[in-house]
Formats: structure tokens, sequence, C-alpha cells
């Protein structure tokens, strides 16, 4: 299990000069009444379950904000005996100590970026990792799951073992041997692990990849998606969320993250997160939780191709009706 903490950029550079400013706590700690119901909330839940998942941590928004502000965060994962790993988002090299320059904007594409500009955004990365953990990264997920061989590279010269940064589902990458729906492969001498990606196909239209991630997902696919990828033989699956996907805003006028002033509990999604840990709990002999950390100590996994999973019409109907009512109820 995956989750990206980062922040927000506020709708990019351009919205700087109409008075939009990035935000963080509003996305990673999502305080309601004092409490934080979105890392905290995650934390909560695996700890209760005696679980551990990586949480890949932005680091270029140090950029903007500095060091400590995500810092704190990452002190209260280490803390809590969660597995830290780096996430970078370049378009955060747009700032200098705050203040966008807009001479400079690199976009946010990782495989756009010309290798040299990339190794120094990488290292610049890796340089507040070490800064936050005291240690090297050993893995990095792009930012947006936007990645080409360019990424594999610098990240071979640069010592990290693993990624995380294919997603047919959300993203799809120039080069077709990439367009992988999971599993493991090898990359420039990088492990690469792509989030899981099921085809999702409702009515007579034709299937598209769908991203295993616990918003996008009820509980019964995600746990149906599991039980399929065990019996073709997957040895990885790899599932997202992120902080903010377990509030939503408490009114319609404050739907944008960079201005939403309340915040209430997203008890759909908070219960879908619920039920596939309880479930990975039961099931401890069929499905082992573990880290990418975990997975930087062991032997690598088979890189053999697997081949696509297919979700249920029903259960992706069902899904669709709960996703349309929790945007609609408030308290659901």
């Amino acid at each position: 299990m995956t989750i990206d903490v980062e922040a927000d950029i506020a709708g990019g550079i351009e919205s700087y000069s109409d008075g939009f400013r990035p935000v963080i706590d509003q996305q990673v700690a999502c305080n309601i009444d004092g409490h934080s119901e979105g890392l905290g909330f995650i934390i909560r839940t695996l700890r209760e379950r005696g679980l551990r998942a990586t949480f890949f941590v932005e680091a270029a928004q140090a950029n903007y904000f500095g060091p400590a502000a995500m810092g704190r965060y990452v002190d209260l994962l280490l803390s809590a005996a969660q597995d830290v790993q780096l996430h970078v988002h370049p378009c955060w090299f747009s700032y200098h100590n705050g203040v966008p320059d807009l001479q400079q904007l690199p976009g946010d594409s990782c495989a756009a970026l010309a290798e040299p500009v990339l190794e120094d955004f990488f290292a610049r990365s890796i340089a507040t990792f070490r800064d936050w953990t005291g240690g090297q990264p050993l893995a990095v997920r792009t930012g947006s799951f936007r990645t080409g061989r360019n990424v594999y590279r610098v990240m071979k010269r640069l010592g990290i073992p693993l990624s995380s940064n294919l997603c047919i589902g959300l993203s799809e990458p120039a080069e077709p041997d990439y367009r992988l729906p999971g599993g493991c492969r090898l990359i420039e001498g990088v492990r690469e692990y792509p989030l899981t990606s099921f085809l999702d196909r409702r009515g007579l239209g034709s299937a598209r990849f769908r991203p295993l991630q616990v918003r996008s997902c009820s509980s019964l696919e995600m746990i149906a998606i599991l039980d399929g990828a065990q019996a073709a033989g997957y040895e990885t699956v790899v599932i997202l969320t992120h902080p903010f996907e377990f509030v939503k805003s408490a009114t319609e006028k404050n739907r944008n993250a960079w201005t939403h002033e309340m915040l209430i509990t997203n008890r759909t999604v908070r219960a879908r997160l619920r039920r596939l840990c309880d479930y990975l709990v039961k099931h401890e002999e069929r499905f082992e939780v573990c880290t990418f950390a975990d997975l930087a100590s062991r032997p690598p996994t088979s890189v053999r191709p697997v081949r696509p999973l297919h979700g249920s019409p029903v259960l992706s109907w069902l899904r669709t009706l709960e996703n349309g009512f929790s945007d609609r109820v408030k308290w659901l």
C-alpha cells in the first residue's frame, strides 16, 4: 500500500498572480476539530491493525515552504514506524525561496526534462530527503506518474534501486513497453513496481484502465482485484491513496483544495480503507502487506509480464452509484 504525501500548488504558477498560494496542511493533515483526518487517520488505521505502508513524501515543495513544513510530517511517520520514500513533482522548482520565477517553468513532467536538469532536481530533492530522514531514499515515485527512460537512467546514476513511476490508468507513457498494468519490470537497472491498474468496463463501451486507488474504487472492487491478482499469479499489487482523499469540502462553493475553509470527513472513502485493511489482516496467510523498504532488502521478484485484470461490470456500476451519493450527500 502506498500513500502520496504532497502539498497543493494551487492551480499552478499562473494562479499566483491571482492571489492563490500553495497549501500544505489542508492537503496533508486535513485537520477537523483539532484532529488530523488525513494523514493522521491513515496512520491510526494502519497502527490499529499492525500494518505498515510506504509513504512517498514530496520533497521539491521545500522550494516554496522550506524543509520544516513537510519535515514535521516525516517525523510523525517515522515515529509511527512507517516507511518513507521520495516523491518528486518538478513543478515546485519554479519557486525560489517561496517566490515564483516566471523565467523558469520546468512543468510537472519528469519525462519531459533533459537528463542533466532532472538529475539536478532529483539530487536537490534527495538532499532534502536526507535532512528529513538521515538516509538515502530506496524508492522514488515521479509526480503524476509521468516517467520515461530518462528517469530510470538518472535514478540508476543516483543509486536509487526501486521505483513506482508507472500507472497506465492515470498517465500513459510514451514508451509502449512501459504500458504495464502491474507486476515488476527491470528498467535501466531499476526495479519498477507499477501502480496496479485493471480494465474497467460498464455496459457495452470499451474497457479502460482504472488505477487501484482507494478514492477511485469501492472496497468490493479492491478486494476482488486482490483475489484476481493472486489467482493470476501476481507477486505484487500496488495500491494508491492520498491523505486528502479522506476529507471533502463542507460547501459547494469551496470545492478546490486551495480555497476550502471547512472540511468534513469523507465517510465513504474512510470505510473503504478500513475494509481493505481488515480484509488484508483477516487473510494474512494469503497476502503479505510489505513496504518498498522491505522489497529493497529482498532478492528481485519475477520480472515476467502479467496479464491485465478485469473488473466486474456490476461492481463498477455499484461504485459509480456509491461515488455519486458520496459527492452529493455531505454526511456520507
